[in-house]
């Protein structure tokens, strides 16, 4: 199996009243950063909310196997 070699991101949440002002997309932005700099070449993230999956992907991040539930960016010459 695939093992994330840094950061793993797991419930990730903001609160009804606080959505759409970009708070969950800075934190993202944050995480992929600092998983950069530290020399890592991807995040994993575990995802189980269907509702979730169109922000993710927005995000770029791709599916891994199947379950529909992990989830992976490669960070790898990137500057999402």
């Amino acid at each position: 199996t695939w093992q994330p070699d840094g950061i793993m991101i797991k419930r990730l949440f903001v609160v009804p009243k606080m959505q759409r002002r970009g708070i969950g997309c800075d934190i993202v932005d944050s995480l992929k950063e600092l998983s950069r700099q530290q020399g890592h070449m991807s995040i994993m993230l575990h995802e189980v909310l269907p509702e979730a999956v169109g922000y993710w992907k927005k995000r770029k991040f791709c599916i891994i196997g199947n379950t529909g539930v992990w989830w992976n960016i490669n960070l790898g010459g990137s500057s999402a």
